[in-house]
C-alpha cells in the first residue's frame, strides 16, 4: 500500500496547455469560476511572468499571495509554516503544537501530510484561494509534504494555485499550465493597460529592444519620456538602462572588443571589422556558428538586443566614445554613409543627420528594415527642430511605404510634415499620411488635403493627383463614397490626362463610390495583365467584389499577388486586404482562412493593431466555432473602430458579433447587437456593404419580436428597390418568409429552396436558408423532415469550411435530456445554457457536455462560469441543488 502512495513523478500524465502569461491571467481566473477545486502549478522559464501572473490573479480574486524566500530553504517546514500561516495567522507560529513529522522518509512524510490535512478540515475555513509564488524554493521537507497535501484538498475550502521554474518531485501530478513568451499583442495591450495614451508604433519598436517579461516591459515603457509614449519624439535605441542582463559571456578580452564594436551599430561591416582586429574573421566565424551573430549579405549584426545591450552595458560612455571615433574612421567605402551613424554620437552637426538620414534610406532598400528604423530615430533627434526637413526625409518614408512598413513611414512623415517645407515635400508627406490611414482606418482630415491642393495643384499636378487618390481610397474603405468622391474630382480640377495611370485610376475609384452606394452599373470586364498595370489589377479586383463577381475579383487578386511587376509591399498589403474581404463576401470560409493567414504571414515588421486586423481575427475565430474568442476579439474591433472615429468599422463590429452570438443561440445578445447595427447604419448607402439584415431578422424571429422582424424587412426591402443583388434577392426572400406565420413560413422556404440553382443552394446563404428552414419545419411539428434539412444544411457548411455553423446546425438535432418543465431557475437563462445546465443536471462532465454540444471544453467551462454568476452560485454541486429546490 505503501508503494503506490509514494509521490509520483515529475512527468505530468495529462496534456499541459501553452500560453503567455497574459492569456494565462483570464485562463486562471476562468478556472477558478468553474468551481475547480483542483491544485494548478504555473510553470515557466525566469522572466516569463510567473509573479506577474499572481499579481494580477491576487487582484481579481482579493487572494494573499506567499512569496518563497530562499534564504529559508535551510531551515525545515518553514514553508509549511507560511503556508498555514496565510490559511489562519496564528498558526503560523504554533504549527508545531499541532503538527509533527514522526520520520523524515517517504512514508512518513506522506503521513505528515494526511495529517496536516485533517488539521486544515478542522479549521473548517470559509472558501480560500492561496497563491504561491516560486514553490519550487520551499524548503524539502515542506515541498514533499505539499506534493502530496496539494490534490488531498477537496472538501476543505482551500484551493491553491502555484508557481515554479520547474515542477518540484512529486508535483508531476498536479493540473499545470507552461508559460511562453508574450506576443507583440499581447505586450502592447498590457502597456496600454497601465499607459491608455501610448502610441501603438512606439510600443511596437519598442518591444524589439526589450524583453518580453511582464514587469521587465512595463519598466522600459515607464522609462521613456511621454513625449516618447505618446510617439512625439524619437527613442533612445538601443536600450542600455541597468537591469538587462544576460547569460552570454564572451570567451576572450578580444571577442569581447569585438562584440562591442558589433553593439555600437544596428550595422557593422565585415571590412570594418577587419581593419581594427587582428583576427576579427575566426572570431567572427566562430560567433556566427554560435548564432550569437547574424550575417546580412557583408554586413554583421547582433540579432539579440538584450545581448547587445547587456555588452554596451559592460563598457562605459568613455569606451563607447572611443571606439566609435575608431570605427568612423574605419568605416567601409561601401557604406560610406554609415559613418553618419557613429559621428552623430560625436559632434550635433546637422549634415550628419541629413547624411543618416540618407543611411536609413538606403538600409530599407537593402532590407536591413530594424538598422533603418534605429538610424531613423537617431536622426530625427540629432535634426534642429525650427530647420525644414530634408527631402531624404521624405524619400525614406517613401522607401518605408513602399518596404510596406506603413506604421514607421506614417511615424516619420507625422514628425517631418509638423514642419513647414518645400511644396512637392508636403504633398508626399500628406500622401505618405493618407496611405497609413488607409492602412489603419483612421479618420482623414480633408480639410488639410484640400488646402495643400488648392495651393500646390497647379504646379504640382501629378502629386495632388496621387494625394487625391488615396484620400479617396481611403473615404471608400470607410464607406464615405461622397468624401471619397470629393477627393475624385479636386484631384480633376487641375486637368485631365486621358490615358495616364493617374487618370485610370480615378475613373476606377469613381466606379468604386457607385459600387459603395449600390447605384446600377454594368458588371466591369475583369482586365488582362497585359493591358493594365497592377495597380489596376487590384483596384478593379476590388470593385468585381463589390459587385459580387467574386470569382472573377480572386483571379485578378491572384495574378497581382504574383505579378513581377509587384514590388510595393503597400499595394501588397492592399490586395492581401480586398482579396481576403472578397473570400469573405463569397462566402467561402476556407478560402477567406487561407486569405487571413497569407495576409497575417506577409506583416511588416512594425505592425499595428487596427480595427480591421481585429475584425478580420474575429471572423477567423468566428468562422471556426470558437465563440467566446470571436466575441471577444470583435469587442476589441470595436474599441478601436470608436478609437479611429469609423462609424462603418463600428457597424461591422457590432454585425460580426450578433452573428456570431445568433449561431451560439445567444438570441437576446445578438438582437441587441444587430438592433444597434441597423440604428447605426440608417445613413450607409448600401446593405450589401455590412449584409447584417438577415441576421437581424432571424434574430427578430427568434427572440419572438415578430413585429420588429416585419418592420425590418421592410426597411431591407426600401433600401434595395432599385438596386440589383443576387446576395440581396435571397436574404430577401428568405427574411420575408421568416417573419410570416410559420405555416406559410415553412411553404414560401420550401418554395424559395426549389427555386435555388446549385450554385445558390451550396452556398453560405444557401446554407442559411436551409437551416431557417429546419427551424420552421422543428416548429411546425415536422421532425423528421426537419432533421433532414438540418443535415443538409450542416454538410454544406462543412463543404464550405463554416465550421461553427455546421456544429451548431448539427447540434440542434440532438436531443437534450428530457425535462417535464423548465424550472423557473432556468428561465432567467438563455436557451443554450439552459441546454448546458440540464446535462450537468444529467451528470455528465464537461467533456461529454462540449462532446454533445459540439463545442470546445473550453467554451462549456465558460458558459458555466456565466451561468454561476447569473444565478449567484459558485460551484457545480451549488447549481444542483438549486435545481432540486427549485423543482421540488
Amino acid at each position: 500500500m505503501l508503494q503506490r502512495s509514494r509521490l509520483r513523478g515529475d512527468a505530468p500524465g495529462h496534456e499541459v496547455p501553452r500560453m503567455s502569461a497574459a492569456a494565462a491571467v483570464p485562463f486562471l481566473s476562468r478556472y477558478l469560476a468553474s468551481g475547480a477545486d483542483s491544485p494548478l502549478l504555473v510553470v515557466g522559464a525566469s522572466g516569463l511572468g510567473k509573479t506577474y501572473v499572481l499579481e494580477q490573479l491576487a487582484r481579481r480574486e482579493d487572494a494573499p499571495i506567499l512569496r518563497t524566500l530562499e534564504d529559508e530553504q535551510q531551515f525545515d517546514l518553514s514553508g509549511l509554516s507560511s503556508f498555514l500561516g496565510m490559511l489562519h495567522p496564528a498558526m503560523m507560529h504554533e504549527l508545531l503544537r499541532h503538527f509533527e513529522v514522526r520520520r523524515d522518509d517517504d512514508a512518513g512524510l506522506y503521513a505528515a501530510a494526511h495529517d496536516l490535512r485533517d488539521l486544515i478540515a478542522g479549521m473548517q475555513l470559509p472558501p480560500t484561494l492561496v497563491l504561491i509564488d516560486d514553490v519550487d524554493l520551499f524548503d524539502r521537507q515542506s515541498s514533499l509534504i505539499l506534493a502530496t497535501l496539494l490534490p488531498r484538498l477537496a472538501g476543505t475550502n482551500v484551493r491553491v494555485i502555484a508557481t515554479a521554474t520547474q515542477p518540484p518531485r512529486g508535483f508531476g501530478s498536479l493540473n499545470q499550465l507552461r508559460l511562453g513568451e508574450f506576443s507583440d499583442v499581447e505586450a502592447e495591450r498590457l502597456a496600454k493597460e497601465r499607459y491608455p495614451d501610448a502610441e501603438s508604433t512606439t510600443l511596437r519598436l519598442l518591444l524589439a529592444y526589450s524583453t518580453r517579461e511582464p514587469a521587465a516591459w512595463l519598466r522600459a515603457v515607464a522609462d521613456l519620456c511621454e513625449q516618447q509614449r505618446w510617439g512625439a519624439t524619437p527613442l533612445n535605441l538601443p536600450l542600455t538602462s541597468t537591469d538587462i542582463t544576460h547569460s552570454f559571456t564572451p570567451s576572450s578580452e578580444s571577442e569581447q572588443a569585438l562584440l562591442l564594436d558589433i553593439a555600437l551599430s544596428p550595422l557593422t561591416h565585415r571590412g570594418t571589422l577587419a581593419a581594427l582586429h587582428a583576427d576579427a574573421d575566426g572570431a567572427i566565424a566562430e560567433l556566427l556558428d554560435a548564432t550569437i551573430l547574424r550575417a546580412h549579405g557583408p554586413y554583421l549584426y547582433l540579432h539579440d538586443q538584450q545581448l547587445r545591450s547587456a555588452t554596451l552595458q559592460q563598457a562605459g560612455k568613455r569606451q563607447w566614445r572611443e571606439r566609435r571615433a575608431a570605427l568612423a574612421d574605419a568605416v567601409s567605402p561601401d557604406f560610406p554613409e554609415l559613418s553618419a551613424w557613429y559621428r552623430s554620437f560625436l559632434t550635433t552637426d546637422a549634415d550628419v543627420a541629413e547624411t543618416l538620414f540618407v543611411a536609413a534610406t538606403r538600409a530599407v532598400h537593402e532590407g536591413h528594415l530594424p538598422a533603418a528604423a534605429e538610424m531613423a530615430e537617431r536622426a530625427f533627434s540629432r535634426w534642429p527642430l525650427t530647420v525644414p526637413y530634408p527631402s531624404a526625409v521624405v524619400d525614406l518614408c517613401w522607401s518605408l511605404q513602399c518596404a510596406g512598413e506603413t506604421a514607421l513611414a506614417s511615424r516619420y512623415g507625422k514628425w517631418a510634415i509638423a514642419v513647414r517645407s518645400g511644396a512637392e515635400n508636403q504633398l508626399r508627406l500628406a500622401a505618405v499620411q493618407s496611405v497609413g490611414a488607409l492602412s489603419t482606418g483612421e479618420r482623414l482630415f480633408d480639410a488639410e488635403d484640400e488646402a495643400l491642393a488648392t495651393l500646390h495643384g497647379r504646379r504640382h499636378r501629378d502629386e495632388v493627383m496621387m494625394l487625391e487618390s488615396i484620400v479617396a481610397a481611403a473615404h471608400l474603405e470607410r464607406w464615405e463614397p461622397e468624401a471619397a468622391r470629393e477627393s475624385i474630382e479636386r484631384a480633376r480640377a487641375f486637368g485631365r490626362s486621358p490615358g495616364t495611370l493617374g487618370d485610370r485610376l480615378l475613373d476606377e475609384l469613381a466606379r468604386i463610390a457607385d459600387a459603395v452606394e449600390g447605384k446600377p452599373g454594368a458588371t466591369p470586364l475583369p482586365l488582362t495583365t497585359s493591358e493594365c498595370t497592377v495597380e489596376e489589377l487590384i483596384v478593379r479586383g476590388r470593385l468585381l467584389s463589390l459587385r459580387e463577381n467574386h470569382a472573377d475579383a480572386r483571379r485578378l487578386f491572384e495574378v497581382a499577388l504574383r505579378h513581377p511587376a509587384m514590388q510595393d509591399r503597400a499595394w501588397v498589403a492592399f490586395a492581401h486586404y480586398a482579396s481576403l474581404m472578397n473570400e469573405i463576401a463569397g462566402g467561402d470560409f476556407h478560402a477567406a482562412r487561407r486569405a487571413i493567414d497569407a495576409w497575417s504571414g506577409d506583416a511588416p515588421w512594425i505592425s499595428r493593431e487596427t480595427s480591421t486586423s481585429t475584425w478580420t481575427e474575429a471572423w477567423r475565430h468566428y468562422s471556426l466555432g470558437e465563440i467566446e474568442e470571436a466575441i471577444a476579439m470583435a469587442g476589441y474591433s470595436l474599441e478601436l473602430a470608436s478609437q479611429g472615429g469609423a462609424a462603418a468599422h463600428h457597424a461591422r463590429a457590432l454585425a460580426l458579433r450578433g452573428v456570431v452570438q445568433l449561431m451560439a443561440d445567444d438570441v437576446d445578445a445578438a438582437l441587441s447587437d444587430l438592433r444597434a447595427v441597423s440604428v447605426l447604419t440608417r445613413d450607409f448607402p448600401y446593405p450589401g456593404l455590412l449584409r447584417q439584415w438577415g441576421d437581424y431578422v432571424e434574430a427578430c424571429v427568434r427572440a419572438d419580436c415578430a413585429g420588429e422582424g416585419r418592420r425590418a424587412v421592410e426597411s431591407f426591402a426600401s433600401r434595395m428597390r432599385g438596386r440589383s443583388s443576387r446576395w440581396a434577392a435571397l436574404v430577401l426572400a428568405r427574411s420575408r418568409a421568416l417573419v410570416a406565420p410559420v405555416p406559410e413560413s415553412v411553404r414560401q422556404l420550401t418554395a424559395l429552396v426549389r427555386s435555388l440553382d446549385e450554385g445558390e443552394l451550396l452556398s453560405y446563404e444557401g446554407a442559411r436558408t436551409l437551416r431557417c428552414l429546419a427551424a420552421q419545419q422543428e416548429a411546425a411539428g415536422h421532425a423528421a423532415e426537419a432533421h433532414r434539412t438540418a443535415t443538409t444544411a450542416a454538410t454544406v457548411f462543412d463543404t464550405l469550411g463554416a465550421v461553427g455553423w455546421a456544429a451548431h446546425t448539427r447540434q440542434a438535432t440532438v436531443r437534450t435530456p428530457a425535462r417535464p418543465s423548465t424550472p423557473a431557475v432556468l428561465e432567467r437563462l438563455t436557451p443554450r445554457e439552459q441546454e448546458i445546465v440540464r446535462f450537468v443536471q444529467a451528470g455528465l462532465r464537461n467533456r461529454e457536455i462540449a462532446e454533445r454540444l459540439y463545442l470546445s471544453l473550453r467554451t462549456v467551462e465558460l458558459r458555466l462560469t456565466q451561468i454561476y454568476r447569473r444565478l449567484g452560485i459558485a460551484s457545480r454541486a451549488e447549481l444542483i441543488a438549486l435545481l432540486s429546490d427549485d423543482a421540488a
